[in-house]
Order: C-alpha cells, then sequence, then structure tokens
C-alpha cells in the first residue's frame, strides 16, 4: 500500500469513530476510545498534577491535563508533549484528588466543563520526562486480584462504564470495581436510600429485564419516590452482590424487598452509590448524618416502597 493510500485508510478509519480532530468545539464522543498525544505550552498550573496547556494546532483551545503520577510539574510557558486518554471530566478522577481541593469554587465550574487528557507522559522540549514512566494500561495489568486490594486503592482507579442489564448478567466480571451506570432508568424507589433501575431503552423488552438495587453510600435521595421513578439517571459507586450488602449492612436492606420479590423483579446485582445525577449533571442526593438517614427512611419508606411495587 502506499503511502498516500495509508493516509486515506486512516482518514476513513478515524470518520468510522466519530472522535473529533483535537481542538474541535466539541469532546470525543467515546473518550475512552485510544491514546492520544498533544504537544503545546503551559498555560495555567492549578496543582503539581493538574494544568491546561494550548495545544499546536489551528484551533488550540486550553486542554485540561491531569498526570497522576506526576514527578515533576512543568512551569507556565514551557512547551510539552503529553501522552494518554481523554476522559470526560466525571470519569477523570480529579475530583477525587489532593489536587483538586486547591482550586477556588469559581474556577472548578470552568474546569468542569471540559474533556481531560488523563496523561501517562509528560516530556518537555528538553526531552526531560516529568511522569513516572509507566503506562497506564500497565498500572492496571500490575495491581493485584480486585479482593486483594484494599479500598483505599479500589476508589482511585477509573470507573467502568457498563449498564445496569449488563452488570447484572455479568456480576462476576464487575463486583468490587468502580462502575458507571449511564441511561439507568428508575422503576421502584423502597426509601431514601435505596431505589431499583434497569436499562433505558426505546422498544419493549423480549425477556425479562435484568435489575440492579442502588444504595446511597452516604446520604439519601432529595427527591421523592413519584418524581423519581421513570426517570433515567446516571450513578457512579461500587458493584456489589446481593449477599455482600446484606451481610454488610453498609446501608440497611429494605424490608420490603423480600427473597421472592428480589426473585421476581429479577434483581441480580446492587451498586454502592457515591452519587446519582440526572442527564444534565443535577445532583439527585444529599450528604446526612447516620441519625437523620435513618430518621428519614422510617418516615418514608412505606410509601416508597408501594411506588416500588407498581413496577
Amino acid at each position: 500500500m502506499s503511502l498516500r493510500e495509508s493516509a486515506i485508510a486512516a482518514l476513513m478509519l478515524l470518520m468510522l469513530i466519530g472522535g473529533p480532530a483535537l481542538g474541535s468545539d466539541e469532546p470525543p464522543r467515546n473518550p475512552y476510545e485510544r491514546d492520544s498525544s498533544v504537544t503545546g505550552r503551559v498555560e495555567r498550573i492549578f496543582a503539581p498534577r493538574l494544568f491546561t496547556m494550548s495545544p499546536d494546532n489551528p484551533k488550540g483551545d486550553e486542554l485540561l491535563v491531569f498526570v497522576p503520577n506526576a514527578d515533576a510539574t512543568p512551569l507556565v510557558g514551557t512547551t510539552v508533549a503529553a501522552r494518554g486518554i481523554f476522559r470526560w471530566f466525571e470519569d477523570a478522577r480529579i475530583e477525587h484528588s489532593d489536587d483538586w481541593s486547591g482550586v477556588d469554587e469559581e474556577m472548578r465550574d470552568e474546569l468542569a466543563s471540559h474533556a481531560v487528557l488523563v496523561a501517562s507522559s509528560v516530556v518537555t522540549s528538553t526531552r526531560r520526562e516529568l511522569a513516572a514512566r509507566r503506562t497506564l494500561p500497565r498500572m492496571i495489568a500490575r495491581q493485584p486480584p480486585q479482593a486483594e486490594r484494599p479500598p483505599q486503592t479500589r476508589r482511585s482507579e477509573l470507573p467502568i462504564a457498563v449498564r445496569p442489564g449488563t452488570l447484572g448478567d455479568q456480576l462476576n466480571s464487575f463486583a468490587g470495581r468502580l462502575v458507571r451506570l449511564p441511561n439507568a432508568r428508575v422503576v421502584g424507589v423502597y426509601d431514601p436510600r435505596v431505589f431499583l433501575v434497569d436499562t433505558q431503552t426505546e422498544l419493549p423488552p423480549l425477556v425479562a429485564r435484568t435489575r440492579v438495587l442502588v444504595f446511597i453510600e452516604a446520604g439519601a435521595l432529595r427527591v421523592d419516590a413519584a418524581t423519581l421513578v421513570a426517570s433515567t439517571v446516571t450513578v457512579s459507586g461500587v458493584a456489589r452482590t446481593l449477599l455482600g450488602m446484606k451481610v454488610t449492612r453498609e446501608v440497611p436492606w429494605p424490608p420490603a424487598l423480600t427473597p421472592q420479590l428480589v426473585e421476581h423483579l429479577d434483581i441480580k446485582a446492587a451498586v454502592l452509590a457515591r452519587s446519582v445525577q440526572t442527564a444534565d449533571g443535577v445532583d439527585l442526593t444529599v450528604r446526612v448524618s447516620p441519625v437523620s438517614t435513618t430518621s428519614a427512611v422510617s418516615g418514608r419508606a412505606g410509601a416508597a416502597a408501594d411506588e416500588g411495587r407498581r413496577y
């Protein structure tokens, strides 16, 4: 194949993938798609591992770069080559890092609207490597099995995007991992900390849907059952087995969810959720103390359980 034919084939592949070129006005449609390399000038530094750079391209829009394995921070005005994977901001885990605490509130709103390059390598024009010499895939490969890792290690992972139905059907592959459930349709609410979801689809299912119970880790819903049921939300948290949730009692198991009802509703998995959001990013939970959560549960459990049984 000639050089010209190779270039045309590469261009057609990019068009099929659907990812926009760097510097375009829209973020990548699939930020987990492939490794990317960007060269440009460092513009602003917010924390040792968080800065922006202006890429060297005709549409050099400022790009947010997060370097989880940074050994040094580049200086403003330095030309660097950053290599990594594009993520949506909420999937880049910046908010869970120490770097985020140093960013003021006004600037946080601006940064949260960006797609993020999670960089595994940052090299200056003098060929100095500012990040530890390892790639993100290798970092994952060297990790011990999930069950052997302490909870604080698991929390540093990037969440896996998975549909509720797929999570229930393939729970052995996801249990204990951070997951993100987009397009989750709420089909029942059992108390302010527990509700039921399945996969949102335009067509009715040909077979019974696999459903997932969502337990809110450290808070409660701030909307009532009637408002939430039939809504589409995005749930982020740790995938759990139903038995694990019962045994650990991190969130009380709703009395209305008997073994017979669990089997009837085809509930196969659970998520210990850290956030529940609408499609436009509105958080549907509120942080409350254990005492107030218990009071809220006892006061609303009956009505919420009735709402949940309708679906």
